[in-house]
């Protein structure tokens, strides 16, 4: 994972709007408006007001800033920074019964309609030089110039421009950089001393400051493998995955929580925290990281590792109560194959989702065609936080346990966990009595004794069972459940 050290970059998370209508938009007023407001256009207002309507009705044109700003009958569409005074946002409002638009009682819903409310404050950002008044071609034609542009080609190491070290002990890659300053008839800084050198790599690296002691003792050492040790006892060090994964953290748009106005918990996304800090610090090779995150459920053989990495897929924001579900099904596909596109092919992938791509050679059918691949995920929602206690033997002391089936309950069960099981949530019941089942779903009620740290925690978790045990048992009998 030290690949990440050259190749690490940080996403800009949150947009930030001004209500310029004459400014030059930002990347993020655009993702925005390709986003939340693009979408709601073509699907609700297009089929009658674009240049693609077979009719259109009152001489408006939505599918354009140019056309929204000339408006159609009534006047100018949008007022850029005045929401208020825009007739896009009173007719979608339905505030005036002879202005309601989608028509049919098709009324958007509240989030919908903040999207275009914000968009319009924000002062109606739109892609600079995109021409919408004529119909755009058919298909997009992916060119032999397209294919050349640089980012598409294999990658080849370059020859080193010659006699540019300064020290025999130089990257290659200095020599770049020293030819790019002389060209520029600029100097390099002075070679840093012993103890910047040894504060640059514990600051970047671990994000903390070497003490004063080892400061001195790599002043002292003046051996050629004095830097080499520091940089692997540094590179060893669990600080090291903590600092660096956050920033892969970031790309995937990680968070313990959904979003929206519940905000509510995802109970077991730290474990993919966990995996990503852990791959780091195990330096797993880039191509299998990347793998276990897409399709770490498919992969021979399955591990734990494997599993929780697909949690990549599941980070993005979720509403639990959507206006349109429809919608919102394909909001939350949009956010992971854009985040797919961003974080591992660095790619604006996302844009085609309402058109071809206006800069990248991403037609819109390779986009949908994408999205169909994580369309068959199955999201889980059923996990509660009290399962890590039942799930890793080393985070649970003791347990307790009832099994019940309708009127039979089986006391003083003992549970442990399997290692082995290849659900990430499986465990074991161990019965420590004979019983007789006669079939139907078991209520497992378990009660454990959590620690972190040195405080402790008692869970009760209510939990029916994933499939049936046989329908006896003999004492001290296995049965593999994974917990809903």
């Amino acid at each position: 994972m030290r690949w990440f050290l050259a190749l690490c970059a940080l996403y800009a998370c949150a947009p930030v709007f001004a209500a310029d209508p004459v400014a030059k938009p930002s990347a993020a007023q655009i993702e925005y408006f390709e986003t939340k407001v693009r979408p709601l256009l073509a699907e609700h207002c297009y089929s009658c007001h674009s240049s693609k309507a077979e009719k259109l009705k009152g001489e408006l044109r939505l599918d354009s800033l140019e056309g929204m700003l000339k408006g159609g009958d009534r006047g100018p569409a949008i007022v850029p920074g005045h929401p208020e005074k825009s007739l896009l946002l009173k007719a979608v409002r339905y505030t005036d019964p002879e202005l309601q638009m989608p028509p049919k009682n098709k009324k958007l819903g509240e989030r919908q309609i903040a999207a275009i409310a914000q968009w319009i404050q924000s002062g109606a950002p739109w892609p600079a030089g995109e021409q919408a008044s004529a119909p755009r071609p058919a298909k997009q034609e992916i060119t032999e110039q397209d294919k050349s542009w640089w980012c598409f080609q294999p990658i080849r190491r370059p020859e080193a421009p010659p006699g540019r070290r300064r020290l025999a002990t130089e990257n290659p890659i200095d020599s770049f950089i020293l030819a790019e300053l002389a060209a520029k008839g600029l100097k390099p800084n002075p070679i840093a001393s012993r103890r910047e050198l040894i504060r640059r790599a514990y600051f970047d690296l671990i994000g903390l400051p070497p003490s004063p002691e080892q400061i001195a003792a790599f002043a002292k050492d003046k051996s050629s493998e004095a830097w080499p040790r520091v940089i692997d006892q540094l590179l060893s060090l669990p600080q090291y995955g903590e600092r660096w994964g956050r920033h892969w953290l970031d790309v995937a748009r990680f968070a313990q929580s959904n979003g929206y106005e519940r905000d509510g918990e995802k109970p077991e996304s730290w474990r993919y925290r966990d995996y990503v800090v852990k791959a780091f610090n195990e330096d797993k090779p880039y191509d299998q990281f990347i793998k276990e995150q897409i399709a770490g459920d498919e992969l021979e053989p399955v591990t734990f590792d494997s599993l929780i990495a697909t949690g990549f897929q599941r980070l993005g924001v979720w509403d639990d109560e959507p206006d349109d579900k429809r919608m919102a099904e394909f909001d939350e596909l949009d956010d992971l194959v854009s985040t797919t596109g961003s974080a591992f092919l660095g790619l604006t992938i996302g844009c085609a989702r309402c058109h071809d791509h206006k800069f990248d050679p991403i037609p819109q059918t390779d986009y949908y065609q994408l999205l169909s691949f994580f369309r068959n995920i199955r999201l889980s929602e059923s996990v509660e936080p009290s399962a890590r206690s039942l799930t890793f033997a080393n985070n649970v002391v003791g347990a307790q346990t009832l099994v019940r089936s309708g009127s039979l309950t089986i006391p003083t069960a003992s549970f442990k966990t399997n290692p082995t099981a290849p659900h990430p949530f499986g465990f074991l019941i161990q019965f420590d009595t004979p019983y007789t089942y006669s079939g139907g779903n078991l209520l497992l009620e378990l009660r454990t004794t959590g620690h972190n740290g040195t405080s402790s925690t008692d869970h009760t978790s209510r939990r029916r069972a994933h499939g049936t045990p046989p329908s006896s048992s003999s004492a001290r009998e296995m049965v593999r459940m994974a917990g809903e």
